[in-house]
């Protein structure tokens, strides 16, 4: 569809709820201003994909946003989404450039989940307010928005997973995010490469919280064969600008390279737990290269079972301080603390404190460890 047309939907009384189809208006190039009828419920698979409109109202009523629905659309209008909207597809709005400004509902939304890349590289998000009843930010949702100054979640959140590479490459501003206490899985590069200074976990919650849960996807390989790789960690890590991270009570386990290379252009980084911590592991590199100042390293942190992923052929072992765990903070590490008490048995990993050049004390526990 290419020619350049106005539509208008007439009448108030309809029969049937109204479906907009697959591809219904893609690439149309001039839909001028576009309000749906009260009656549309779903807004199908690349519906207004690289289409060009002024302003287009959405009904209270519409239930499911389609994969690709906005996909790279022309708008110079902010787009509101209503209350009534559950599921935000796959690349829905990604590549909006030259769309509209998306604005979620603040309050009373039935939005559940933002689906894959559904904000993919999309340059006119500017803020966003993450609605309570939203279960999932699925994998590379916000990836690349680099225009995204300001993340709120609202009160009450019933967040549980934040999927890999979410926030990956975006913010411009981003400076300070607080992530809800419902959250119980970070996936691997969830926040990396953005300019956050200032991370809180919001306190409560009882369920056990992950940072770099294993992410996986196949992609053609040369010679047309089909790969599979496997990501894992790196959630915070080339935040080149974060100082501050409080850590919540129930994190269990920090994924490698979770703050690999965080802090290199800031003043440095101060990473603090909780007085009740659960924390268990730490991964291979995961404070390297970040200009960590001083930690103290909870009694809690002990070696768990390797994990052995048959169907994606990855394992990797859990020793309580991993490999390199902290290496390479030169010119700033200088205080290792860790908290007396504690039965179970610790692993210190090869090289997890190499070039710690300004370490000046450090206390080891009194229980029974070993480095390898």
């Amino acid at each position: 569809m290419d020619s350049n047309f106005k539509i208008e939907f007439v009448g108030e009384v309809f029969a049937e709820e109204l479906v907009i189809g697959v591809s219904a208006f893609e690439g149309a190039k001039n839909l001028g201003d576009l309000t749906l009828p009260a009656h549309t419920t779903i807004i199908s698979d690349n519906a207004f994909a690289n289409a060009k409109f002024g302003t287009l109202t959405l009904n209270e009523g519409i239930v499911s946003l389609g994969n690709y629905a906005f996909y790279n659309v022309n708008s110079t209008k902010k787009l509101e989404i209503p209350t009534s909207v559950k599921t935000i597809g796959e690349y829905c709005f990604a590549f909006d450039n030259r769309g509209a400004n998306v604005k979620l509902p603040a309050s009373d939304s039935q939005l559940e989940s933002i689906g894959k890349y559904a904000f993919y590289k999309n340059s006119k998000i500017t803020d966003i307010v993450i609605p309570a009843g939203v279960v999932i930010i699925d994998d590379y949702a916000f990836y690349g928005a680099k225009n995204l100054d300001e993340v709120t979640f609202a009160e009450g959140s019933s967040l549980k997973t934040i999927g890999a590479h979410a926030f990956d490459i975006s913010g411009g501003k981003l400076e300070t995010i607080t992530i809800p206490k419902s959250v119980t899985s970070i996936g691997a590069y969830a926040f990396a490469n953005s300019e956050l200074e200032t991370v809180y976990f919001e306190e409560g919650g009882t369920e056990d919280l992950v940072l770099g849960t294993v992410h996986s996807y196949s992609y053609l390989g040369y010679g047309d064969i089909m790969m599979q790789r496997v990501e894992h960690g790196y959630v915070f890590s080339n935040c080149e600008y974060l100082e501050t991270v409080v850590l919540p009570d129930r994190l269990t386990e920090i994924g490698p390279y979770c703050f690999y290379y965080a802090s290199f252009y800031g003043g440095g980084l101060k990473v603090s737990f909780g007085e009740d911590s659960r924390l268990t592991t730490i991964g291979d590199y995961a404070f390297a290269s970040c200009k960590l100042k001083s930690i103290v390293i909870p009694n809690t942190v002990r070696n768990l079972d390797p994990v052995v992923m048959s169907d994606l052929d990855y394992s990797y072992d859990r020793l309580g301080i991993g490999h390199n765990a902290f290496a390479d903070n030169y010119n700033s590490l200088n205080s290792v603390v860790f908290e007396q008490g504690g039965t179970e048995p610790l692993t210190i990993g090869r090289n997890a404190f190499y070039n710690a050049d300004q370490l000046l004390s450090i206390e080891l526990p009194a229980r029974h460890w070993r480095s390898v």
